[in-house]
């Protein structure tokens, strides 16, 4: 039998290290829960009897949920094989455009995590993925580098259809931007 609950830490200077670290939680009204003590575990989620150890596990799906899966498998002594149909990170992908400046990209799926999200957070730590800022195209304090006609040394200048586009965009904080933020749709 497997048991998920990670066994209890007795070691005091092991204790008071891991006291000491912020919380890995994940809050919220749809996921109250702390997952501190089963990420910080050395075995991983779970454990499994050792005469188990070096068995294969099917890992269907290679998106972040089966990559996390695998990688967890694997600390508990499995050896996972992922399946997946087309390529791995799922969703998560970020894609540039043939011709443009490296640093112009679009994000095929998820985009946005919020700060809530530690959880996540420790595994993109933990892999090492590189995360930007994402800034809220609405907020006044985002720079709106499309609204004139230069393009700043960072940012190229917007093609006509792009300017064509969000010249009908009410400036960020006044009374029309208000308006379009509140209005049904």
């Amino acid at each position: 039998m497997t048991s998920t609950v990670p066994t209890a830490v007795h070691d005091e200077q092991e204790t008071q290290a891991l006291d000491a670290l912020p919380p890995i939680t994940m809050f919220g009204p749809d996921f109250p829960y702390a997952y501190d003590d089963y990420l910080a575990h050395p075995a991983g989620l779970g454990q499994i009897p050792a005469t188990e150890h070096g068995a294969e596990v099917a890992v269907v799906g290679g998106g972040l949920s089966g990559v996390v899966a695998a990688y967890e498998l694997m600390k508990m002594g499995l050896r996972p094989v992922v399946y997946e149909a087309d390529r791995i990170g799922g969703r998560l992908r970020t894609v540039g455009f043939d011709g443009c400046d490296d640093t112009l990209t679009a994000e095929m799926g998820a985009m946005r995590f919020p700060p809530s999200s530690t959880a996540l957070q420790h595994y993109i730590d933990l892999v090492g993925l590189k995360t930007r800022p994402f800034p809220n195209p609405l907020a006044p304090e985002t720079p709106r580098p499309w609204s004139t006609s230069r393009a700043s040394p960072t940012t190229p200048a917007p093609s006509t259809t792009c300017r064509r586009s969000t010249a009908r965009w009410p400036t960020p904080g006044t009374p029309a931007w208000r308006r379009a933020r509140t209005s049904p749709t």
